[in-house]
């Protein structure tokens, strides 16, 4: 590499600053810059690099600690929806108190997901949920606002269904794996036809219906109104099932738990949560690996043909099985199986 003297070295200097000056950097032209200035500034930079090099390493940038779970986290996200119907209902005063609702949720600052007339219903669906106390917290906040005197809001309605109180459930992995557990679930669900009979009213029909029975239905074309059900309705797949092709509607991580109506207080909602939880964990200990589900070939017939005291049987069977006390779901007994069968309403 060509050596430069000292006084090629104070010229560079002079021209640089020469070349930098405000004033005359216009009048200065580029063939002023020279080879050997080039070369110059080259060994500058390889010298400062060197010297750079020569520092002691920084220490290791520390790393971010994960952020606590909250207390009471859950082991899933969970999202819910709460539905309230006018008790004085006509289609005007259900549209009309939807727009008040959201109005007077946006003007508390309380989060959510969705506010809108659902059929008959107003449909408030919360955001993602991750604890306990958040989710109280939403709850205690919607059922303030849904309690105020002028809109004369209720959970359930005398005369009509009102929607429901649907959980959904995200089970965060999206595998081969995590598919075939949601799948199972389905399946075992589909098993237990008494889960709507227990939690959703005597009157409700068609919203949460055993999808194994609907699908001998001609109307039926998804799983979008069944007990249970994977949602994303730009996604449609097919499961085979014996000789019958059903349309499952699914979004790749979440499970919506159907058949719950909506709950009258914060007790009902712990119900209807801490039975999704045990349920999903009693699953999560029973169906791993490949193993499938054999799913029962229900039709309306036969779900009819059930009798009140084997459904309640099957399900006292059932919360032994998931860990949760029967005195605990006895009133969702008294309150909604048993008048099914007592006036006669269809179970689908």
């Amino acid at each position: 590499m060509t050596k430069l003297t000292n006084a090629a070295l104070q010229r560079k200097w002079r021209d640089d600053e020469e070349l930098l000056d405000p004033e005359v950097i216009d009048e200065v032209p580029t063939s002023r810059v020279t080879h050997e200035q080039i070369v110059a500034a080259a060994e500058a930079l390889y010298s400062l690099e060197t010297s750079l090099c020569e520092v002691d390493e920084l220490p290791p940038a520390k790393a971010k600690k994960p952020k606590p779970k909250p207390k009471g986290a859950f082991p899933y996200t969970i999202g819910t929806e709460r539905t309230y119907i006018p008790r004085k209902w006509s289609e005007k005063r259900a549209e009309g108190s939807a727009l008040v609702v959201r109005g007077l949720m946006d003007l508390s600052r309380v989060r959510y997901h969705a506010v809108h007339k659902d059929d008959h219903c107003v449909e408030i669906s919360s955001p993602v949920l991750q604890s306990r106390p958040e989710f109280k917290a939403w709850f205690d906040a919607v059922t303030r606002i849904a309690s105020h005197p002028d809109l004369d809001l209720h959970p359930h309605h005398d005369r009509m269904v009102c929607g429901g109180g649907h959980i959904h459930v995200g089970l965060k992995q999206k595998t081969k794996q995590l598919r075939q557990f949601k799948y199972n679930v389905l399946r075992d669900a589909i098993n237990r036809p008494y889960l709507p009979w227990v939690f959703s009213q005597p009157d409700e029909e068609g919203a949460c219906d055993n999808p194994m029975a609907a699908a001998e239905s001609f109307y039926f074309n998804s799983w979008r109104n069944s007990m249970l059900a994977y949602r994303r309705a730009e996604d449609n797949s097919t499961v085979r099932d014996g000789d019958k092709n059903m349309s499952i509607l699914w979004r790749p991580t979440t499970l919506e738990f159907r058949f719950f109506e909506s709950p009258l207080d914060w007790s009902e909602q712990v119900d209807h949560l801490d039975f999704v939880l045990a349920y999903l964990k009693w699953c999560r200990k029973e169906y791993r690996g490949e193993k499938t589900v054999d799913v029962k070939a229900w039709t309306f017939g036969a779900l009819n043909k059930i009798s009140m005291g084997t459904a309640i049987k099957d399900f006292k069977n059932m919360l032994i099985t998931i860990g949760l006390p029967y005195a605990r779901y006895s009133k969702y007994v008294e309150r909604n199986l048993m008048p099914r069968w007592e006036l006669g309403r269809s179970r689908r």
